[in-house]
């Protein structure tokens, strides 16, 4: 196998399903704060951390302060009943209070912002790198998947602005109050951190069910994604196939799974809450009996006995704001997991591009002995393929539908990798050429050719600089210049999604426009005038001819007078070379369902 197709193969795997009963192993959380990527990413942001732990900290002393100046107004304001001094300690914790307010307010603005920036930031790089990713991912990865990986960030914004500070603060409230509880007393602290040790240690064993299903949902969220993206696609030929019922069928399967699982994680986190109450309530008994048994024996004051009371419930109920971060934390780590995934990807193909080298210019391309099977099929789409189409010159591909013809031009293109053999060209195998800097120099149009979200300009000079001399005579070699002059807008005017539609010979038209813009040494075009007429068809073809003179062509063809322009015509039948040479007797092609006109 190729080490292009070994790289797909590690990609396939990569993006692989979890085991439905083991819990997928995540990195510990210390692992992605050393994360080079994760420390690039909060860099920008490492000032507004240190306002927001110096608010912390201020935080912490006033539940210090508040604590004790509820233990004083006790012992001295109501037992000794000093009235001025119960009114002193009141305003004290008024503007304590008031500061609170004042503090959390601030930290809650910094948090929003750092976390909306933050998430912005990372879902930019990791959009980068997912197009840079492998073709062989995108073979695998269910478009839904690819929708909720993003949106795995945007559960990381929540949990970053929400209810990361939530448990922040709970902990710095844990800490403070539980140090203030053990100078009380060192017996009641020890009940309380008991209590709390059973606490956190069932929030643990449960929580690793909860990865399982969380893995499960995540799977089937994709698909139900898929899913819906794919009937919006496809809305006007379910409507015309009345398809209605059928698709929502397979959708109300797929949402009915998906709700199970969502029941069941449910019923998963309900168990964990329910634990966890309990060791809180017995927790919190246990604190008030003997509390109350050692204000009896004058261990502690009274003032002792009120603030534990009230410490003990505020522990209590920052323990259970940690649970619920808990929770997130199992879903957040599951998301960081799969974005590590794609950096992981991304990282090993920069290495793999390392190792490339320059692809040659007007190379012919040659296939040797290359065979390729799609995952899922039973048979091979290609079977020991040997054949070299020359530089400079066109050849066209034949056959009947299924015979293998997309395949090659797949394959030439580097959008999939041979199972067996290599594809060469100049005597270079493409799988040690960078995909990117190959499809610098080759112009395609393929059969499911999609137009971008942009302009009629953006669509036809894509990712070169724009050169209005060339672009007018891309325009009229393409025959563009009807659909440009009925838009209002003219090559301004909006296509592809959101976009104004296009017929599908309008597309069909603007692809080539895109290919020939390139000026590129390659092209590979499948079928790029079955949406024309006769007239268009040969009018483009021989404008392609004198625009790009000593161009390499490989064209699976679709109509005679394609296949009667080519230098060499390749008949394929069952994945195989049927005949080979400069002309094929036109009965032959005829024979293979091909036509004139």
């Amino acid at each position: 196998m190729s080490a292009a197709g070994e790289t797909g193969a590690v990609t396939d795997k990569a993006v692989g399903q979890h085991g439905a009963s083991q819990p997928p192993r995540y990195e510990p959380l210390r692992h992605l704060y050393r994360d080079p990527w994760i420390r690039d990413q909060l860099g920008p942001f490492r000032r507004y951390f240190l306002q927001i732990l110096a608010i912390m900290t201020m935080t912490i002393a006033i539940n210090f302060i508040v604590p004790l100046s509820n233990r004083a107004l006790v012992n001295r304001g109501i037992l000794l009943a000093d009235t001025g001094f119960v009114y002193s300690i009141v305003a004290l914790q008024v503007f304590m209070y008031m500061a609170l307010i004042v503090l959390n307010a601030i930290r809650a603005r910094i948090s929003g912002h750092v976390s909306n920036r933050l998430v912005a930031r990372m879902t930019g790089a990791l959009v980068g790198q997912m197009v840079e990713l492998p073709m062989g991912f995108f073979h695998g990865a269910k478009k839904g998947e690819f929708v909720e990986r993003v949106r795995d960030l945007d559960r990381v914004q929540r949990f970053a602005s929400v209810e990361a500070m939530e448990a922040l603060t709970a902990s710095v409230s844990i800490v403070s109050l539980g140090i203030l509880l053990l100078f009380v007393n060192l017996s009641i602290f020890l009940v309380f951190f008991g209590s709390a040790a059973s606490y956190l240690a069932w929030i643990h064993i449960v929580g690793k069910r909860r990865r399982v299903t969380d893995a499960a949902l995540f799977e089937e969220t994709s698909r139900l994604r898929a899913l819906e993206i794919g009937m919006v696609e496809a809305i006007q030929d379910i409507r015309i196939s009345g398809y209605e019922r059928a698709s929502l069928s397979n959708w109300a399967q797929v949402q009915i799974a998906a709700l199970h699982t969502r029941i069941k994680a449910m019923s998963i986190e309900q168990v964990q809450a329910t634990g966890g109450h309990f060791f809180t309530r017995v927790g919190l008994i246990l604190v008030t009996l003997i509390s109350a048994q050692r204000a009896i024996t004058g261990a502690i004051t009274l003032g002792d006995f009120t603030i534990t009371s009230v410490i003990a419930v505020q522990l209590y109920f920052h323990l259970n704001q940690i649970l619920a971060f808990v929770n997130k934390l199992e879903e957040v780590r599951a998301a960081m997991h799969r974005t590590a995934q794609i950096r992981r990807m991304h990282a090993e193909g920069l290495d793999a591009r390392a190792a490339f080298v320059p692809p040659p210019a007007h190379a012919p391309i040659v296939f040797d002995k290359v065979s390729f099977q799609y995952p899922g099929a039973r048979r091979p789409s290609l079977e020991e393929i040997s054949a070299h189409f020359p530089a400079n010159r066109m050849t066209a591909l034949v056959g009947p539908s299924g015979s293998g013809k997309t395949t090659i031009l797949k394959l030439v293109l580097q959008l999939v990798s041979p199972t067996n053999g290599e594809v060469m060209a100049a005597g270079t195998a493409l799988s040690r050429i960078d995909p990117a800097r190959w499809h610098a120099g080759v112009g395609a149009v393929l059969q499911d050719g999609a137009l971008f979200a942009g302009s009629l300009r953006d669509n036809i000079v894509a990712s070169e600089g724009f050169d209005p001399g060339w672009f007018a005579e891309i325009v009229a070699a393409a025959r563009l210049g009807d659909v440009i002059a009925s838009c209002e807008e003219g090559i301004d005017t909006l296509v592809g999604p959101g976009g104004t539609r296009l017929s599908a010979g309008q597309t069909q038209r603007l692809l080539i426009a895109r290919a020939l813009y390139k000026k590129p040494h390659l092209l590979v075009m499948d079928e790029p005038t079955s949406a024309l007429d006769i007239e268009n068809e040969s009018a483009i073809i021989d404008n392609i001819a004198d625009l790009l003179p000593g161009v390499t062509s490989i064209v699976a063809a679709h109509r005679l007078n394609t296949v009667e322009r080519a230098s060499l015509v390749v008949s394929l039948d069952a994945g195989r070379i049927a005949k080979l040479g400069d002309k094929i007797p036109e009965a032959a092609v005829v024979l293979s369902g091909y036509r004139r006109d």
